[in-house]
């Protein structure tokens, strides 16, 4: 990109950030159900190589749902769902326009201090997600970041876990540059996770 920008051409692109502010509320209905939500908010301009700026508003607000406590026995659940605006990047370091998240887990924690789970991931930013004109964004690439992770920890102490994971990945990248296909999908394979958790 800096060959780019000293050429005064018009997809590239710098950010400066502003300022960012938010507010979160949480809302305990009895002692097992909590609710939450909250909002944050920021500015930024985006400068490109041609001299104009575009001031861009970055947001995020969502809500969720609690069962339980998860360092408890017994069943924890939750859940979070967001709608974000210009808040975060994809693989390639792109700012994503629009995009919606979801996030859950489920675990169960038994007398014998072995917790299972059960987690899954979305972040949908869709296609057309970077702000145009962009040097290396086609409108048509796809940005989906989806993923399910199983496991089970067993908890020794307050302070120390050991823990075996597996992550399975669903999502869907694409692009018509196969290329930067794979640079899209990077960091987003399959794997398993076996260690130990220490809490200081």
């Amino acid at each position: 990109m800096p060959k780019k920008w000293e050429a005064g051409d018009a997809t590239a692109q710098k950010v400066e950030f502003n300022y960012t502010f938010g507010g979160a509320v949480t809302y305990n209905v009895t002692n097992m159900l909590t609710l939450t939500a909250g909002i944050n908010r920021g500015e930024f301009d985006l400068h490109f190589g041609d001299g104009t700026t575009r001031s861009v508003e970055d947001i995020i607000y969502g809500a969720g749902i609690i069962w339980g406590n998860i360092n408890a026995p017994g069943l924890y659940a939750a859940a979070n769902i967001n709608k974000n605006e210009n808040h975060d990047t994809d693989n390639l370091g792109r700012l994503i326009k629009e995009a919606v998240g979801i996030e859950t887990f489920v675990s169960y924690r038994f007398d014998n201090d072995f917790r299972p789970f059960i987690a899954y991931n979305l972040f949908d930013a869709g296609d057309d997600y970077v702000i145009q004109p962009n040097f290396n964004a086609d409108p048509n690439d796809v940005f989906k970041r989806q993923f399910a992770v199983i496991g089970v920890h067993y908890l020794l102490d307050d302070n120390t876990q050991l823990y075996i994971e597996a992550r399975k990945d669903f999502g869907d990248f694409e692009s018509a540059n196969k290329e930067q296909q794979a640079l899209m999908e990077q960091s987003e394979d399959d794997g398993i996770a076996i260690g130990f958790r220490y809490i200081l």
